[in-house]
């Protein structure tokens, strides 16, 4: 139930309005009177009432609260703010001199241009070049380079950083000449916006009666990590009937989640799986999108901005679209024109895939961008 508030000049002029209806004499409430000073004080007292109305009535409900009261509202059920996730991906280290074995190892530091994001090379055991012993990635003799998996040190979207910009070693890398990431980095996450809080508290509350559909969505879109999802149920992960049998496909938004993520997911779901019920947590198969398409820009901007501008909109766009549906052709033009109102004249040639035709989605696969070639006419 909302409460009508009322301005300091509206409550002074209706006790002005009252006191003189139930008077059968003239009252002076001019400027500088005391039947004015008196009135005014009450109003100011009935403004400082309102206030605390309203801040009681902020904090009485999920819906009306924000911020750390928010978060103590939800406490009482021992729910709680997701905390924000660091980007990572993929850097590009090189050198010029091939003649000896290099290596890039675990902790080594590089940055942005501008030193505004900072990443650290991490552990890949999915990289051939990584070596678990030496904790580093090995370029052996006639190597030029290699990819090596970094993370942002700091938490949140500041590390969502555009391609080509991880280009500052901010430590030492004996043998190592340049370092570079080829694609945009999207898949940081701030700390859990109010709305985000309360449409998860909505999965929780209806999560509460177990082994349910929403149960699994809570547990999966409750790890921070996690970007995308799909649960998939009497159905084997190779498309076999098999009934009574759930498993979940999650993504990092790189297309190959770590195998600790997945281990975290599937201990998260047997806390709300139902009994006898078998289930599995599973890595997607990552599938290619790689795009082609010729630009006629605007003399007022550059090719290098625009094709920044489309790598990072369209990497944005693809790692991070939804299991099981299928992405529409047309959707790439959309981009295309959205990503610089004015300054992208004609796009022609649109190839994704090699062809025209909407890319087919499934339970289990994840779209994870490929190679994106603009030419410009």
């Amino acid at each position: 139930m909302a409460i009508p508030f009322q301005s300091f000049d509206t409550l002074v002029t209706n006790q002005v309005t009252a006191i003189q209806a139930s008077s059968d004499q003239n009252i002076d409430f001019n400027t500088g009177t005391v039947e004015l000073a008196i009135v005014q004080a009450q109003a100011a007292m009935g403004i400082w009432l309102e206030f605390i109305f309203n801040a009681v009535l902020a904090l009485a409900r999920a819906q009306t609260s924000t911020g750390t009261d928010l978060d103590s509202w939800m406490a009482q059920f021992m729910f709680y703010r997701l905390p924000g996730s660091p980007s990572s991906g993929n850097c590009t280290f090189s050198r010029t001199v091939t003649t000896s074995i290099a290596q890039i190892n675990v902790g080594v530091l590089v940055s942005t241009v501008d030193f505004s994001a900072q990443f650290m090379v991490i552990p890949d055991p999915s990289n051939p070049n990584y070596n678990a012993g030496a904790q580093a990635y090995i370029l052996n003799t006639g190597v030029s380079s290699t990819l090596a998996k970094v993370i942002c040190t700091t938490t949140g979207t500041i590390g969502n950083v555009d391609a080509n910009t991880i280009s500052v070693f901010t430590s030492p890398v004996l043998g190592i000449n340049s370092v570079t990431n080829a694609l945009p980095f999207v898949n940081g996450k701030n700390i859990e916006s109010d709305a985000a809080f309360r449409a998860r508290f909505v999965l929780y509350i209806n999560s509460l009666s177990k082994a349910v559909l929403m149960a699994y969505a809570y547990v999966i879109s409750s790890i921070p990590q996690i970007t995308r999802y799909n649960v998939v149920e009497n159905t084997s992960f190779g498309g076999a009937p098999q009934a009574g049998y759930v498993y979940v496909v999650i993504d990092d938004g790189t297309g190959s989640p770590p195998p600790d993520l997945l281990t975290t997911a599937y201990n998260a779901i047997q806390t709300v799986r139902g009994l006898a019920i078998l289930n599995d947590v599973f890595a997607p198969i990552a599938t290619s999108v790689n795009i082609s398409v010729d630009l006629t820009i605007s003399p007022f901007v550059t090719q290098a901005t625009i094709t920044d501008l489309l790598t990072k909109a369209f990497v944005e766009y693809i790692n991070n679209y939804p299991f099981n549906q299928n992405v529409p052709y047309s959707k790439f033009y959309e981009i295309i024109y959205d990503v610089s109102p004015g300054n992208i004249l004609n796009a022609t040639n649109l190839l994704i895939n090699g062809a025209t035709l909407d890319l087919i989605g499934s339970n289990n696969i994840a779209f994870i961008i490929g190679t994106i070639t603009i030419g410009y006419i």
